[in-house]
């Protein structure tokens, strides 16, 4: 899928762009918003997918994020010199003028697996990228930059920015990894770009 896919649905200052999905009895909205150089940036040559399965569980979890770090190599503790880093990584708090919403609604049905993933996406710097999913028990979101430094951030979806649950700044193309849940409001993901680059994929598992 690709932004020319979605429908613009409300023009000006933050335009919204939509799209319908179903998957089984199952039916959803996903919803785009933001500024239009912003936007357009981003998604350029971006290519995304949707993958949903209403009657998924935690095992489809397991076996799908098995699968995205299957390459990744078993995290180390933290050296001296990493621990030190990570008091000069001070990202600014976002604003609404350099963030961008995606929204993943439930119109009907119930009972679902969600999987997204993003190829060739540009993450402008100091800008932050807002995907919002319906109620779960588990949300994992994983990033890998080709280039800059993009970052990740798990909120609780209510109340909106007050409740982050995980964070990972490493710097550079390292790979970026946040896992948590329950949410019994639903998780959202912020990819926030630290420099700007290109995320070679970013993925978010949800059940």
């Amino acid at each position: 899928m690709k932004l020319e896919d979605l429908r613009q649905e409300r023009k000006g200052v933050r335009p919204v762009w939509t799209h319908s999905l179903e998957a089984g009895d199952s039916k959803y909205e996903l919803a785009l918003s933001g500024p239009t150089a912003t936007v357009k940036k981003m998604f350029a040559d971006a290519e995304f997918e949707v993958r949903i399965d209403p009657a998924g569980t935690e095992k489809t979890f397991d076996k799908e994020r098995q699968s995205v770090m299957r390459d990744e190599k078993p995290s180390s503790n933290l050296s001296v010199s990493e621990m030190e880093a990570g008091f000069a990584k001070k990202p600014p708090a976002p604003t609404l003028a350099k963030s961008v919403f995606m929204s993943l609604c439930r119109t009907e049905g119930r009972g679902t697996f969600f999987f997204f993933t993003f190829g060739g996406f540009v993450m402008p710097g100091k800008v932050s990228f807002f995907l919002s999913f319906p109620p779960g028990v588990l949300c994992q979101a994983t990033v890998k930059p080709l280039t800059g430094d993009q970052d990740l951030r798990l909120w609780n979806n209510w109340p909106p920015f007050a409740g982050r649950v995980a964070s990972s700044t490493k710097g550079g193309t390292a790979t970026d990894v946040v896992t948590g849940g329950p949410f019994p409001f639903g998780p959202m993901v912020e990819l926030a770009g630290w420099t700007t680059g290109t995320c070679g994929a970013f993925t978010v598992l949800t059940v």
